[in-house]
């Protein structure tokens, strides 16, 4: 069959669907992807797509690919609700067209009004399953997406054997200009930090600190993350990476034991494609948020960063 993918959004989203995708590589299936500049970052590890497009301006698109409006496709997966995607995809050559219906009810003076992602108009070119995207739902958690994704490749008459995340370790290379040692935690600061009181993170630090007697810890970071400055430098035990590339965050999760965050999204599902313990240190607001992201593992945890007095990294460390 003739496939096409639409993964539009972050990385850590394309990595949430890996697992999917290595099940529609099978039976010689020839699958393209439409991705962005930046998640091809990811996307270009997976070497069993056939053609890979990118994300530009509408009209520049189709400038580039018009080859695409002549081109015949058996399926095609919108996989990101992005209306950029429903717009392209609406224009493609398909009668078996796959996405999700997102679905978000705002009010209007006395009433609630549904708006759906597709619209209307377009939703009748495509065959979907339903979202809400309500976090508040009792059911929250059927609504994770990865779910989701799997329902609509089923409905799409592709059996899905194993969805586990996954990643072609063969393509990873050791770039790293330090000494990477073995069964040491990663700690990744990025943008998130920033969000959040000093006296929380001065807390995740200590405990940093303190790990670094027992554990040996990289911490990597976003370019320019303010808070690379309060680990000390003469700790031995303490290896700090700043700006760390992609590649370099693929190949630092791949040989680490655990994984620490703030819901980095490409550095939680790297953990997931790996089977690394990961700790998750998130505000409580964002609990049933996230929970349509994490599949469940047993080797996910999850720290509340308003608790974080009360239970530590270490508590979730000997768990």
């Amino acid at each position: 069959m003739k496939i096409l993918v639409f993964k539009t959004d972050r990385a850590g989203d394309f990595l949430n669907i890996t697992g999917i995708l290595k099940e529609i590589f099978k039976d010689k299936n020839e699958v393209d992807i439409i991705c962005t500049k930046y998640n091809y970052s990811i996307v270009k590890y997976y070497n069993n797509f056939k053609k890979i497009y990118f994300k530009e301006n509408f009209f520049k698109f189709f400038f580039k690919n018009n080859s695409l409006l002549f081109k015949k496709y058996d399926v095609i997966y919108q996989f990101d609700g992005s209306s950029w995607s429903f717009n392209v995809c609406f224009l493609l050559n398909s009668s078996n067209k796959y996405s999700l219906k997102y679905i978000k009810y705002k009010k209007f003076i006395f009433w609630s009004i549904a708006i759906n992602r597709p619209n209307l108009f377009l939703n009748f070119f495509f065959k979907t399953v339903e979202c809400y995207e309500d976090y508040k739902l009792k059911n929250n958690f059927d609504y994770n997406y990865l779910n989701l994704y799997k329902k609509l490749v089923i409905n799409s008459g592709i059996k899905l054997k194993e969805t586990k995340h996954y990643f072609p370790s063969m393509n990873i290379k050791e770039n790293i200009n330090c000494k990477i040692y073995s069964n040491y935690i990663l700690l990744h600061l990025d943008e998130r930090w920033k969000r959040h009181k000093d006296e929380y993170l001065n807390i995740v630090i200590k405990n940093i600190q303190e790990l670094s007697r027992l554990h040996k810890i990289i911490v990597t970071s976003d370019l320019n993350n303010t808070y690379l400055d309060r680990f000390n430098s003469k700790n031995k035990s303490i290896t700090v990476i700043p700006n760390t590339s992609v590649d370099d965050l693929i190949y630092l999760v791949k040989k680490c034991d655990t994984l620490i965050s703030m819901h980095s999204g490409l550095l939680i599902h790297l953990a997931l494609c790996f089977d690394k313990k990961i700790i998750d240190i998130l505000s409580i607001n964002k609990f049933r948020e996230i929970d349509r992201w994490v599949p469940i593992n047993k080797k996910y945890k999850r720290l509340q960063l308003e608790n974080i007095k009360d239970q530590n990294i270490f508590d979730l460390l000997d768990e």
